[in-house]
């Protein structure tokens, strides 16, 4: 599908992704791609493929698009991990009940309960080293090689405290 088409119309990335992600940042993701897309005049060339939740993260395909968008897609792909899948809560933990998805502690509570599970939220909450702490993400990224995450924030409206 052309970028342009699916900026322009939204129905389609909005149908391929979790409500709770199209609440805090589909949109906003949307004018990132244009946005970008339109400074490197390739927003009529570039194509989308996949568009999908894989792992708890955002999965999204460019072809035909900048190198510039490597580090914005990075930036989505973690907000997506720290987003909760059902309200649009940020930030969140990963959780797994078989599937690993970003759920905040609500939404994954009654989500346990309308699927009759007797397992407890606390047990499915993955907590180790790996999880980053989504307030002191790295923002300087001539150290850690990472995406500066404050634009992002602030493009989801979530203040960051430093």
């Amino acid at each position: 599908m052309k970028a342009s088409k699916l900026i322009e119309t939204k129905e389609h990335f909005k149908a391929n992704i979790p409500s709770g992600w199209w609440i805090r940042f589909g949109e906003t993701f949307l004018e990132d791609l244009k946005e970008v897309l339109t400074e490197h005049d390739c927003l009529e060339k570039a194509e989308v493929g996949d568009i999908k939740e894989k792992y708890g993260s955002l999965t999204f395909d460019l072809y035909n698009g900048p190198e510039d968008w490597r580090e914005h897609q990075a930036a989505w792909e973690y907000i997506s991990e720290h987003t909760c899948v059902r309200c649009g809560a940020f930030p969140v933990k990963m959780r797994d009940d078989g599937w690993m998805l970003p759920w905040c502690e609500e939404c994954f509570r009654k989500h346990l309960e309308e699927n009759k599970d007797g397992r407890n939220a606390e047990e499915l909450t993955i907590d180790n080293e790996e999880q980053k702490d989504y307030i002191n993400y790295p923002i300087n990224n001539n150290e850690t090689g990472k995406a500066d995450m404050r634009p992002y924030y602030k493009k989801i409206n979530y203040e960051v405290r430093q």
